[in-house]
């Protein structure tokens, strides 16, 4: 996927295959084996289904959902299990930058790609209820429903046992719906034979594994025509023609229609017909997502693009996400959807256009939108032409079975992987009200920590440790949030590469010079931290004193020694591996929140000085103060105006983002 229904209908397939005027799914295909081709949170860290354990394999692929991802992939939570850290904490409606890597391209004509950005938010109620998240119909509150947790427990969430040790991101109700309901039977599943008729099945996932709670269907196509719980952020793709269908049905401003009490039915005729009532989910009365073009990756390569960083996209921590419609959320997750597909499984919005040329020369859509369960039969030999599992080609005719010197060839296609959807999850993250403080109208960024311990072999297909973003500017009235979390079982199968204690993620900021050195500056020049103003998060009456007003002084302080008390005298030190060797930062937090700072004009460098040497060198980074408020634009690019046809009065204009790679649709 993402599979996207057809922007014409609204209702699926009653289980016999009569019309009911529902949607058809956006079929996104990868023509590959079965093999996993990977995108992985970087920032927030995503969990790709670990809980603690931050190095070597994953434990369980299905802990919470199905990534189709590498198992070496991913980022334990903060701490341990035994002990885990509390999570980082997102003031609402603060600028994050969103950083991830994808095997495959996007923002290319090789392939059409969607990725997708949603967020779920579910707390306790006030009087300790465990409820499902909003988006979804009503259900009895219990162990099941909520919150959303990491767990301490690595199992994968049992829908008819829930145990709250373990994690939990959709409610044991939504997936007992999904495994209720009827799949969508106007969907293209090629040449698959889906091993039953409920939701659970799909192209993708045939025989209806379970991963987590999540329902298949949902997970394979976007967007969903039943209620779910995750709300839109955006969507990245290179196929900009579907991007008003994208806002226009996502849940943040459309309802999703169920079946109550008959939850089999996933459409109206059947559902009244059953004796149900076909009842719909308000939407979530969110503005709709944003609809971006996705910057150019490169074919089977799991790493930065042309700017030399990861693909990013910045959004803003959402606000309203408490249960009380406030801006405080203890339990948040983060999800991102990576879908792509080849030239060879699209078909035209008007299906009588065979051809991309002819589709296009009409005004209509060119896309895998468009294929649907009317295709499932067809094969190299039809109009238009769709493989099927594994074909043989003859290229023409120009090749024959005839043996010797004569053959034919077989394409490496698996159906199964059509329309394929790769996944990635943080781990649970809080948001916070913006502090009195700070006014309503400034610009708050979040500078955090991303990567685990490791050099780039051990870390891989995860990323050494560097601070995010690298390169940040700001404007004089913007604040920035220090914060970061990291892991403490990182072993990496027995190599732990790096200083202080052994498995442990640990981090400080000292300003340096120049990013060529790698001795910090006196605190009497450190002037980053001769700042405008700044905000202390900490609270009172806790060892150390670290609350109330800092100078300059102190600033230097608790970003070197990152708040660590009961340190040993320096001629007390034997070794790494001390609790208390403060030097490597070893009694220092798992999650550090250093507050906000408002900086004066200038440009700042700054290092960690534990994660600084051969094994993970050069975690440095750079904080740019302008001489404005606030940033300004920058100019676009590839600026155009034109008359419109047939209405002379008007002038369409268009422009790229200052940077931006050409635009190239499919």
């Amino acid at each position: 996927p993402l599979h996207t229904r057809l922007p014409r209908s609204r209702t699926p397939r009653s289980l016999n295959g009569s019309p009911c005027p529902l949607a058809l799914a956006l079929v996104l295909a990868l023509l590959a084996a079965p093999i996993n081709a990977d995108v992985y949170l970087h920032y927030p860290p995503g969990s790709n289904n670990r809980l603690d354990e931050g190095g070597g394999n994953r434990n369980n692929n299905n802990r919470l959902f199905d990534s189709q991802n590498n198992a070496k992939g991913g980022y334990g939570y903060g701490g341990s299990a035994t002990n885990k850290a509390p999570p980082v904490s997102f003031i609402a409606g603060s600028q994050l930058s969103v950083a991830w890597t994808a095997q495959h391209s996007c923002g290319s004509e090789n392939a059409e790609c969607q990725i997708v950005l949603q967020y779920m938010c579910n707390d306790l109620g006030p009087n300790g209820e465990r409820h499902a998240p909003a988006g979804l119909p009503p259900s009895t509150p219990a162990i099941g429903e909520g919150p959303v947790r990491d767990g301490t427990d690595g199992n994968t969430p049992d829908p008819n046992n829930p145990d709250s040790a373990r994690g939990l991101h959709e409610p044991a109700s939504y997936f007992q719906a999904c495994d209720a309901r009827a799949r969508n039977g106007g969907l293209y599943t090629a040449d698959q034979k889906l091993n039953g008729p409920d939701a659970r099945r799909t192209r993708q996932n045939p025989n209806g594994q379970r991963s987590g709670l999540e329902c298949p269907e949902e997970r394979d196509y976007y967007p969903y025509w039943h209620p779910t719980p995750w709300k839109d952020l955006a969507v990245m793709t290179n196929n900009l023609e579907m991007c008003e269908w994208y806002a226009a049905e996502s849940q943040n401003v459309a309802p999703k229609n169920y079946c109550a009490n008959e939850p089999q039915a996933n459409n109206q005729p059947d559902c009244e017909a059953a004796g149900g009532v076909w009842s719909h989910v308000p939407p979530f009365g969110l503005p709709k997502p944003m609809c971006l073009a996705a910057p150019f990756q490169r074919d089977n390569h799991l790493g930065n693009t042309p700017t030399g960083h990861e693909v990013m996209v910045n959004v803003s921590v959402p606000t309203g996400a408490g249960a009380d419609g406030g801006d405080d959320a203890s339990n948040c997750v983060l999800r991102i959807r990576y879908n792509i597909t080849t030239a060879d499984t699209r078909v035209c919005q008007d299906p009588t256009l065979k051809t991309r040329q002819e589709c296009v020369a009409a005004g209509k859509i060119w896309s895998a939108a468009f294929l649907n369960a009317s295709y499932n039969n067809n094969d190299l030999t039809d109009d238009p032409p769709l493989p099927n599992q594994n074909p043989k080609v003859d290229m023409g005719g120009l090749l024959a079975g005839t043996g010797g010197t004569n053959s034919l060839l077989e394409l490496a296609v698996n159906t199964n992987q059509f329309g394929r959807t790769f996944q990635d999850r943080s781990h649970v993250f809080s948001i916070r009200s913006r502090p009195p403080e700070i006014p309503q109208n400034a610009h708050i960024y979040n500078l955090n920590v991303k990567g685990k311990r490791g050099n780039i072999v051990q870390t891989f297909p995860a990323v050494e440790y560097d601070f995010h973003p690298v390169d940040l500017v700001v404007g004089q009235d913007d604040w920035v949030h220090f914060q970061w979390t990291g892991n403490d079982n990182t072993n990496n199968n027995g190599n732990n590469n790096g200083e202080g204690t052994n498995s442990e993620d640990r981090h400080n900021i000292v300003q340096i010079a120049n990013l060529g050195l790698n001795v910090p500056l006196p605190a009497s020049e450190a002037s980053m931290f001769d700042v405008q103003a700044e905000w202390n998060p900490h609270p009172k009456n806790l060892p150390g004193n670290f609350d109330g007003p800092r100078d300059q002084q102190e600033l230097v302080r608790q970003f070197a020694l990152v708040k660590q008390t009961d340190c040993l005298e320096a001629g007390a030190i034997s070794g790494d591996q001390q609790r208390q060797n403060c030097e490597k930062l070893n009694a220092a937090a798992a999650t550090i929140d250093l507050g906000m700072l408002k900086f004066k004009p200038g440009v700042y460098k700054y290092m960690s000085s534990r994660n600084n040497n051969f094994s993970n060198r050069a975690q440095k980074g750079k904080i740019t103060v302008v001489n404005s408020l606030s940033v300004p634009p920058r100019p676009p690019t590839k600026l155009t105006a034109r008359s419109v046809e047939n209405a002379p009065e008007q002038v369409r204009v268009e422009w790229g983002p200052h940077g931006a790679d050409d635009y190239v649709t499919t």
